[in-house]
């Protein structure tokens, strides 16, 4: 197959034990019909065969340079962080280590960049649970939030890793991912460029990323990632207070949102308890949570003599 010269893009691709799928990532960067300048793979401090895994490919003739990069177990936002710090583009694309590209992911998303100037590129996914496969239709969403991409992305959330490309200079200036969270970098750090000046975002109609769900990855750590959603939110809160009460909406939703998502994770284990328990801790924590962002725009507003 013919293919277009590499474009400037690093693509990074983070790996925590993942000996089973992380063939799956790999190849599917190598198999693009535009390939990309370098492929960054980073082992966060895995305890099966990942590392020597992630060195073989360094002995692939390809025609894209392969930089494995390794380090002790410190999470998915520093590890997408040291691949960043070693990345030689001008682009980045991110691909997390069970998931896969469709071969014209790179042609057809490097074109919006390139061409019409865009700061952030993303696209509709693909998911898979199981033998279970339906379509995410992303740019929908992004569409209906058109009038304030920020709010609409702090409400929904829209954007999956691994379908975004941007500039690396933009994620240098905004600071990087958070390593300091432990779950929602990616979403922070998303947060974090839209609320750039006149940042411009798409998010366009392919389907370009098969996403594959695990049960036990919803289930997990569930307490740990609501406290780091609501530690988004607070850190926001500058840019959500603007929309008055509709912030307040935001923040309910994402609540809801994260235990919900954990509810079902529990029942497709079986797990009742655990199901019926995260339940319970939806309303407790949507009272106190809207009542600190509540306050916070009743001052705002009497400050500004409203």
């Amino acid at each position: 197959m013919d293919r277009i010269p590499n474009c400037d893009v690093s693509v990074i691709v983070p790996a925590y034990c993942a000996e089973e799928f992380i063939h799956r990532a790999v190849e599917s960067v190598l198999s693009q019909t535009v390939l990309p300048r370098e492929l960054i793979l980073i082992d966060d401090g895995s305890s099966d065969n990942t590392l020597n895994i992630l060195n073989g490919y360094k002995l692939y003739q390809t025609e894209v340079e392969v930089v494995v990069l390794s380090q002790s177990n410190k999470g998915a936002g520093a590890a997408r962080n040291l691949g960043l710090r070693h990345s030689l583009s001008k682009y980045v694309a991110f691909l997390d280590s069970d998931d896969e590209w469709l071969p014209t992911k790179l042609e057809k998303s490097i074109i919006f960049l390139e061409e019409q100037k865009y700061d952030l590129v993303a696209h509709n996914v693909i998911m898979i649970e199981d033998k279970d496969e339906r379509k995410n239709n992303i740019a929908a969403r992004y569409r209906k939030a058109a009038n304030s991409l920020f709010f609409g992305l702090y409400c929904k959330g829209f954007i999956g890793t691994s379908t975004v490309i941007t500039h690396l200079s933009i994620i240098e200036d905004v600071g990087f991912f958070d390593e300091t969270l432990s779950a929602g970098q990616d979403f922070d750090l998303w947060l974090k460029i839209l609320g750039k000046k006149n940042c411009k975002m798409l998010v366009f109609d392919d389907y370009l990323t098969k996403n594959y769900i695990r049960p036990a990855s919803i289930t997990r750590n569930v307490d740990n990632r609501l406290r780091c959603t609501l530690t988004i939110a607070r850190r926001h809160a500058s840019k959500i207070r603007q929309f008055g009460r509709s912030s307040l909406k935001g923040l309910s939703f994402r609540v809801v949102a994260v235990h919900y998502e954990a509810f079902k994770g529990y029942l497709s284990n079986g797990q009742l308890l655990a199901a019926v328990s995260v339940t319970l801790k939806v309303l407790p924590t949507l009272f106190l949570e809207t009542a600190h962002l509540g306050t916070t725009i009743i001052k705002e507003y009497l400050k500004r003599g409203i």
